[in-house]
């Protein structure tokens, strides 16, 4: 498969979709660069990317949705991208997500676990997400100085331990709205779990059994 004349890799399916899972699989999406031509409604159950082979790529979804049906409850790191380890300044581009993710450990719409310093920008999410731990666009972020900027969540978020409208814990928030329901047997954010957020908005019901707060232990500002 080549590229286009811009130098990337174009996403039109489910199946291009199980391609580039293939690809992260393999290790070979490192300064790759992919684009999302447009709507995949037939649902993608793939995930692309884990902990040992992670997406290290640039991945611009141009304001298409993707229709997720990813049900791997048992497994940590579980999204459209499950471990996204990039170089690029900004990894995951204009991506809306809808259907469901249910994972275990880090879940999240977009992205079940970012380890990279590089930013997740302009997503939205309208997926239910369940996990043990649950974001509505990150499960959660190794790097406290990685991003997630212009954001919107509008889906349900379960977590059985804890659950964030944007993420579930760590990062910089930047302008991101969540307005959807989010419960946990234990800890529920709006926001997210820590981290430092900035214009961020939440709406939503939060409800968590032991604490329902807008975020967790971090630094909020206006």
């Amino acid at each position: 498969r080549e590229a286009n004349a811009e130098g990337f890799y174009e996403i039109r399916s489910r199946e291009d979709m199980e391609w580039l899972a293939d690809c992260a699989s393999k290790g070979v999406t490192k300064g790759k660069k992919y684009k999302l031509m447009n709507d995949i409604t037939d649902s993608v159950r793939t995930v692309i990317g884990t902990k040992d082979n992670p997406f290290e790529g640039l991945f611009r979804g141009e304001g298409h949705c993707v229709t997720v049906a990813i049900n791997k409850p048992n497994e940590a790191n579980v999204g459209v991208f499950g471990v996204v380890s990039s170089v690029e300044k900004e990894c995951v581009l204009d991506l809306s997500v809808r259907g469901y993710v249910n994972g275990g450990t880090n879940a999240g719409a977009v992205c079940g676990s970012l380890k990279s310093k590089s930013a997740i920008v302009g997503c939205c999410n309208a997926a239910t997400v369940r996990g043990t731990n649950a974001g509505g666009i990150v499960g959660t972020i190794s790097d406290k100085s990685t991003e997630i900027k212009f954001c919107v969540n509008i889906g349900e978020i379960s977590g059985t331990e804890k659950a964030g409208g944007i993420a579930c814990w760590q990062g910089k928030i930047v302008s991101c709205l969540s307005s959807g329901y989010v419960h946990s047997g234990k800890f529920a954010y709006g926001i997210a779990g820590g981290g430092n957020a900035r214009e961020c908005v939440s709406t939503g019901h939060v409800k968590g059994e032991e604490e329902s707060m807008m975020i967790g232990p971090s630094k909020v500002s206006n």
